[in-house]
């Protein structure tokens, strides 16, 4: 089966448009003054599913401040499935479980049905807490 000119170009954008997000990926990495900041910000259920999207995929080493944010997206896993566990199981342990534990143990408090539990149960083992 052979492509057709239509197809290839349809590719070829897809690689540009590729290219040109992880520069931007790589510009706002390297030169936003408060990364933490806007990464928190865009976390927030209010600001939409894109916001939240594209902060899971650009961590790194801003994932640590974060886990309060992360932990709620992770322990409702229906929307996000394991990509904000993902995010959390890749902080070294020693940085992330003195952070996790307060985080956890309050959203463990807060839980009101078996869906709670469950996320957080699949938060724990994740993270081998």
């Amino acid at each position: 089966m052979n492509s057709t000119p239509r197809d290839q170009e349809l590719w070829d954008a897809f690689v540009k448009s590729k290219r040109e997000l992880h520069r931007q990926q790589g510009a706002f990495c390297q030169r936003a003054g408060d990364r933490e900041a806007v990464l928190r910000s865009a976390l927030r259920p209010a600001v939409g599913a894109w916001q939240q999207g594209a902060a899971l995929q650009t961590f790194g080493l801003d994932a640590a401040p974060l886990l309060p944010e992360l932990v709620g997206l992770a322990v409702t896993p229906d929307k996000w499935g394991r990509q904000p566990g993902d995010v959390i199981a890749q902080i070294p342990s020693g940085k992330c479980m003195p952070l996790l534990e307060p985080v956890f143990l309050e959203h463990l408090a807060a839980a009101e049905s078996g869906n709670d539990y469950a996320g957080l149960a699949c938060l724990a083992l994740r993270c081998e807490a």
